[in-house]
C-alpha cells in the first residue's frame, strides 16, 4: 500500500512540477543525457552499495561473532580505501573523461558484492577484507568522475540546482538500497540477530541480497557505459 501510495504521490510531483511557472526541481535537466544518465547510474551504485553496508554488522557479529570494535575495523576499510582511491581518479578523470573509470568502478563494485555472496560462516577476518576493499575500489573510481562529469553537463547558473538534485538522488538511492534489502533479507528467511539453528537460513539470505546488489551494480554499469556528450576531458 505504501508503495503504490509513494509511486501515485511521486507521478503526480512530476505532473505538477512540469505546470507550474517556478518548480522545484527543473526537470528540463533531465534531458540532458550526461546529467540524466550520471544521476541515473549514481543513484543505482547507492542502491548497491547500501545493500551490503546495511547487513555486513549482522553477518559480522551475529554470525561470526566479533566484537563491536572488529566490525568497526572492518567496516571502516570500505571508506578508507575509498579515500585514497577518489582523489586520484577524479584527477585522471580530468585527463581522460569519466566513461571507463566509473564504468570500471561500477564492475569493480559488483565483484565485490559477488565476493561477499561467496562468504560462508566460518569466513576469518582476513577473508572478509578483500570485499571491502573491492567496494571501497569500486566507489572510489566511480563517485569523484560521476560526480564532476554531472556538474560539468549543466551551465553555471544551474550548478545549485544540479548539486540539489544530484544530492537528492544519492540520498534516494541509499534509503532504496537499505529499503529493499531489508525487506527481501526478511522475505527470504534472514534473521538479524541468529540463533545457531538460524545461521544457513542467515547465509542463504545474506547471499542472495549480495546478488540482486551486484545485478544492480552491473546494470549501472551499462547504464554508465552507454553515456555520451560529455565536454572533453582538458
Amino acid at each position: 500500500m505504501s508503495l503504490v501510495l509513494g509511486t501515485a504521490l511521486l507521478v503526480l510531483f512530476v505532473l505538477t512540477e512540469r505546470k507550474v511557472k517556478h518548480p522545484m526541481i527543473n526537470l528540463s535537466l533531465f534531458r540532458n543525457r550526461p546529467f540524466l544518465i550520471g544521476n541515473l547510474s549514481g543513484g543505482l551504485s547507492f542502491v548497491a552499495m547500501f545493500a551490503n553496508t546495511m547487513i555486513l554488522p549482522f553477518y559480522l557479529q551475529g554470525v561470526l561473532n566479533y566484537k563491536p570494535t572488529q566490525v568497526g575495523m572492518i567496516l571502516m576499510v570500505f571508506p578508507v580505501v575509498m579515500a585514497i582511491v577518489a582523489p586520484i581518479s577524479g584527477h585522471a578523470s580530468d585527463k581522460f573523461g569519466p566513461m571507463v573509470l566509473t564504468t570500471s568502478g561500477l564492475v569493480i563494485t559488483g565483484l565485490g558484492l559477488f565476493y561477499f555472496s561467496t562468504l560462508s560462516a566460518t569466513a576469518s577476518f582476513y577473508q572478509i577484507l578483500p570485499g571491502s576493499m573491492l567496494m571501497g575500489l569500486g566507489a572510489g573510481m566511480f563517485q569523484s568522475p560521476n560526480n564532476s562529469s554531472v556538474m560539468s553537463s549543466v551551465p553555471p547558473q544551474k550548478l545549485g540546482i544540479a548539486g540539489g538534485i544530484n544530492s537528492l538522488v544519492r540520498n534516494l538511492g541509499m534509503v532504496t538500497g537499505i529499503a529493499w534489502s531489508v525487506a527481501l533479507f526478511e522475505a527470504m528467511g534472514g534473521v538479524t540477530m541468529p540463533k545457531p539453528g538460524q545461521i544457513n537460513a542467515f547465509m542463504s539470505a545474506y547471499h542472495a541480497v549480495m546478488l540482486v546488489g551486484m545485478a544492480i551494480a552491473l546494470v549501472a554499469a551499462v547504464i554508465s557505459f552507454n553515456r555520451k556528450s560529455y565536454a572533453k576531458a582538458k
